[in-house]
């Protein structure tokens, strides 16, 4: 993802068609998928999991589609970048 934004970056800066500000997000926008989705991915899991205990393998449907959107919140912003 990073590397997605880097390249963005640097090709911003090459082409005289396309503003180097638009580069420069498209490296943060990446940044803050990527460190977004591991957030909620790994110790959000253990958050939702103090609030709904066993909401992964258990039939919790609340507990499950709230992490869902987390994630599919910062794939979003991921996706902002391309």
């Amino acid at each position: 993802m990073v590397a997605i934004g880097l390249t963005l970056m640097l090709a911003a800066r090459v082409s005289p068609t396309r503003p180097a500000a638009e580069g420069s997000a498209a490296l943060w926008l990446c940044i803050v998928g990527l460190l977004g989705v591991f957030a909620v991915g790994y110790p959000g899991y253990f958050v939702f999991d103090a609030i709904w205990p066993s909401y992964y393998y258990s039939p919790i449907a609340t507990g499950k589609n709230a992490w869902l959107l987390g994630q599919a919140l910062f794939i979003a912003i991921y996706l902002q970048a391309s």
